[in-house]
């Protein structure tokens, strides 16, 4: 019997069906063009923007997956775990960035990542308020959301059905064609982007709890974003 208060020593996988799946993807496909269309029609700034395309994706998730159902957070991924892997999960993000920045140099377009990194933090300096809401939504937020449903829920589903490999790969496979915008910047970020998030998707499975990957991706994005206001 697992002690009180403590996750047993491999959780069960979200019980998630394919079904409520494709709903989240196609509701919130729906959402976000919404969202996306006030944005480009000057209806919505570009941070409430990005606040209402993640309210509404996790708006989603919780009435598709867990309200409906009759299910809690903790049974797609948001349950306890060892304060050691909570420990792992902070040190892979700063060996990740690391690799990163190999990666990134190795191939010679470290400092146009910067330099694009700058761009985006450049409309924010001097705005205290707005960088600090930039930077809740590039760390805890998008790590939060993304977690949830690219670990907690396909991940899940497919882990479900096939091996760790597998379903490693096609998770990653998805999360990055997600963030499109990696196949512009070039090779480099789309084997970083496929890479992450294969890392994300195993620490996921050591213990199936969400929590060390949310803390390995948000403190990822919180160095990149730093790094990026330096530059």
């Amino acid at each position: 019997m697992t002690a009180p208060g403590r996750s047993s020593a491999l959780a069960p996988l979200s019980a998630a069906s394919g079904r409520e799946l494709a709903i989240i993807f196609v509701l919130g496909a729906a959402a976000l063009a919404a969202v996306i269309a006030m944005a480009r029609y000057g209806v919505l700034p570009v941070l409430a923007f990005g606040f209402l395309a993640y309210g509404a994706l996790l708006a989603v998730i919780w009435a598709v997956a867990v309200r409906a159902p009759g299910r809690r957070w903790r049974d797609i991924g948001l349950q306890r775990c060892e304060p050691a892997l909570l420990v792992i999960g902070c040190l892979a993000a700063f060996l990740w960035v690391g690799i990163s920045i190999v990666i990134y140099s190795a191939a010679g377009v470290w400092e146009a990542a910067l330099a694009a990194g700058g761009n985006l933090i450049d409309p924010f300096r001097g705005r205290p308020v707005m960088l600090a809401a930039l930077f809740v939504l590039a760390v805890p937020t998008a790590a939060l959301v993304e977690e949830i449903l690219y670990r907690g829920l396909l991940y899940g589903w497919l882990r479900r059905r096939m091996g760790v490999a597998t379903a490693t790969l096609t998770s990653a496979v998805v999360f990055t064609f997600s963030h499109f915008y990696v196949f512009a910047a070039g090779l480099p970020f789309v084997i970083e982007m496929l890479a992450l998030s294969m890392l994300l998707a195993l620490l996921f499975e050591i213990n199936r709890s969400l929590w060390p990957g949310i803390l390995c991706h948000g403190l990822n994005n919180l160095a990149l974003m730093v790094a990026y206001s330096l530059n």
